[in-house]
């Protein structure tokens, strides 16, 4: 007769009391990150007050991610005071050249060292029961409707370092974005990459003062256990050499010196320091082992000029680098180079492996007087990309023909699966036409995403000649056209035939939506304005900014509709349907 004790489990296949403990953290943690992502950080508070385990995992979640190093310097708060002042700024104006005609006041707080104060090694033991809890750092773009407007004077932050002398901020971070927050709250104050000054010298992010460039104020992390770093760039690149053999990095976003810092840093004397306009022309070093082993995603954005990047680009390492996404961005350089984009595009060339580069963003820069034959030579060199699936063109000056460079660039990349023609706010129209979405007939069969700024949607633009589109009978498009007046206004007629002709491109069903952002007065008034406020954040972020005025024009269902195609018919039917009527 068999058992009925279950036999003893072999002690070494029992959970230890590490693992439970460690299998609990784990739980607990997941349960209250989908509390914060669900319902904020107060669903996540109260347990900060339970027994010790589960407060120091609801401390750990709450720290985990911040945005701005603020709530972590207010733990000392009680050693300072602060001091309300107005500043002057310029408004955004139709012309960014007219800005400083026009101002307006802003209100900021300015949080000082109380007199004869100083903190100790009991202080610091207090900042680091919550700094060691913060694994990323992400200070990117603002929120449209956010302040930030509070300022830390240097003698603070300085204190603050003095209480334990060398000693890390931020032990356990291992992504850190270093933006507009970080920036403003110490913006007396200058992120740098250096080396510790004790041995053995690990690279860090240190803090120094503006107005004395040399003066160590303390060290941020150690960049040996970043996995992604955001700082902005020093003139002279000094920088790079110690990014280059970091082993672990594999997002590293470069960021060119605002106008405001740059004011800033004139107005502290720092005309020479490694952050004044442009970059010094280099020539790099050779370095006997490739630089950026790991790294996979390089961002540069906002250039005083597009010879910046090309420096930058060349300067970064010796090697070609096995980039999967490459993102240059800004609209605020000057244009007074010759052949910019050209001069940029042989540069990404000769720094990018064409095997592995499949996300490029960046910015191209018309004059408004290239011919067609320009055009192709100025995509010469991205052309030779080959792997390219997700491309994000920012339209810079006035290009005489888009449609030139649509066709470049998809006979160029067949394997398209996004494409985004975005153009500058407030710039001049482009002459692209509904018509020279012909070209992607029988190109590019996994594209499913295509946003324009289409200007010209009239029959009278339709080429008549068409490549045959219906060797691609599989491909799923979403096509977004835009800032366009309200189109359900638009007469039937009109809707029609240029629903006939976006068939002969993308035959039915294969076209799944067109979308549109919708140009009411308020945001034609907000472009004319070229109000970089709203808009430079969003693109900063995002690939294809769109707000609360995306409207869907049309739906698969509206163009079968349209079209005379049964609802009931099978996709092959709906297509032999239509090439027959």
């Amino acid at each position: 007769m068999p058992s009925s004790t279950a036999p003893p489990l072999d002690a070494a296949s029992s959970p230890s009391p590490a693992s439970r403990v460690f299998e609990l953290y784990e739980i607990a943690s997941l349960i209250l990150h989908l509390a914060r992502r669900q319902f904020g950080n107060s669903s996540v508070i109260p347990f900060t007050i339970a027994n010790k385990a589960i407060g120091d995992i609801a401390l750990d979640v709450l720290w985990e991610r911040q945005t701005s190093l603020l709530p972590l310097f207010m733990v000392l708060q009680r050693g300072f005071k602060a001091e309300a002042n107005t500043r002057r700024v310029p408004k955004a104006v139709q012309d960014r050249r007219d800005a400083e005609d026009e101002y307006e006041h802003e209100h900021h707080t300015m949080f000082r060292l109380k007199p004869d104060f100083s903190f100790g090694p009991g202080d610091w033991t207090r900042l680091q029961f919550y700094a060691r809890r913060i694994k990323i750092v992400e200070d990117a773009v603002l929120d449209p409707d956010e302040d930030n407007n509070v300022h830390f004077d240097t003698d603070i932050v300085h204190a603050i370092f003095k209480a334990r002398p060398d000693a890390v901020l931020l032990p356990n971070v291992y992504r850190l974005e270093l933006g507009p927050r970080c920036q403003k709250l110490c913006e007396l104050m200058d992120f740098k990459v250096t080396q510790h000054r004790k041995p053995p010298h690990i690279p860090c992010v240190s803090l120094h003062d503006l107005f004395r460039p040399h003066a160590l104020i303390g060290y941020v992390c150690q960049l040996e256990k970043l996995r992604s770093l955001g700082i902005m760039l020093d003139k002279e690149l000094k920088m790079l050499p110690v990014l280059r053999s970091l082993p672990h990095l594999e997002e590293l976003h470069l960021k060119f010196e605002p106008e405001d810092f740059s004011m800033l840093r004139s107005c502290a004397g720092n005309y020479d320091d490694d952050h004044t306009e442009g970059l010094n022309e280099r020539k790099l070093q050779a370095d006997p082992a490739p630089g950026f082993p790991a790294l996979t995603t390089l961002r540069l954005t906002d250039p005083v000029r597009m010879r910046c990047v090309a420096l930058a680009l060349g300067n970064i390492a010796t090697n070609r680098l096995k980039l999967k996404s490459l993102r240059i961005r800004g609209w605020n350089h000057r244009s007074d180079d010759p052949n910019p984009t050209q001069v940029m595009h042989s540069a990404i060339l000769k720094r990018c492996d064409p095997d592995t580069l499949t996300h490029l963003t960046l910015t191209s820069e018309f004059d408004g007087f290239s011919r067609m034959q320009d055009y192709h030579a100025m995509y010469k060199d991205l052309a030779a990309l080959h792997n390219i699936t997700h491309a994000t063109l920012d339209i810079c000056g006035l290009c005489r023909d888009l449609g030139v460079v649509l066709d470049t660039l998809t006979r160029a990349w067949p394997r398209l699966e996004s494409l985004v023609f975005f153009p500058e706010p407030g710039a001049p129209r482009h002459n692209l036409r509904l018509g020279d979405l012909a070209c992607l007939a029988n190109r590019c069969p996994k594209l499913s995403y295509l946003s324009l700024q289409v200007d010209y949607i009239d029959s009278a633009y339709f080429p008549d000649s068409i490549p045959d589109a219906h060797s691609i009978p599989n491909r799923s498009l979403v096509l977004n056209i835009g800032l366009q007046m309200n189109l359900a206004e638009k007469e039937p007629e009109w809707v029609s035939s240029t629903v006939d002709f976006l068939d002969r491109v993308f035959p039915y069903p294969t076209l799944k939506s067109i979308t549109y952002d919708e140009l009411d007065g308020h945001l034609a008034n907000a472009l004319h304005a070229r109000d970089y406020k709203g808009t430079t954040p969003t693109l900063a972020g995002k690939d294809d900014p769109h707000g609360p005025l995306r409207r869907e024009w049309l739906s698969v269902d509206n163009i079968g509709r349209i079209l005379g195609v049964p609802k009931d018919m099978g996709i092959e039917e709906k297509m032999a349907a239509v090439r027959i009527a």
